[in-house]
């Protein structure tokens, strides 16, 4: 007899109701990455103004077989954080505004008034 992988598969059948219209359609079961479900399925119909008017869909529902659940699925491994983008090298123009913003500051900074102060001596040379 050969055997094969299980795991993301299941099945559904045809359930017997049984003269109770609340039971579902169909029943079977599921196996989600190693752990196994009970799956019900029942035919429904869209009502009116919906999306699936006048169709017919299936509704599901999913529990789990074990009743220690949650205790045997391991938590989520935690999502890491996005890397941060890296940095941005400005545009030409960008450059080119940025330089012109600072040639204009430098032109506009107070400059020194000649003739005072220690370096207003006519030469330049110190005796």
């Amino acid at each position: 007899m050969t055997t094969y992988e299980n795991a993301n598969r299941g099945i559904l059948a045809r359930n017997d109701k049984q003269g109770n219209e609340a039971r579902p359609d169909y029943r079977g079961s599921i196996n989600v990455a190693g752990v196994e479900y009970w799956l019900s399925a029942w035919i429904k119909e869209g009502r009116e103004g919906t999306k699936l008017e006048g169709q017919k869909y299936m509704s599901l529902s999913v529990q789990p077989k074990d009743a220690s659940y949650p205790a045997a699925v391991p938590a989520p491994a935690p999502v890491a954080a996005p890397a941060p983008a890296a940095p941005r090298r400005p545009s030409q123009a960008e450059q080119d505004a940025r330089a012109i913003a600072e040639r204009r500051a430098r032109e506009a900074a107070p400059r020194p008034v000649s003739g005072t102060g220690f370096d207003s001596m006519d030469d330049d040379i110190p005796f």
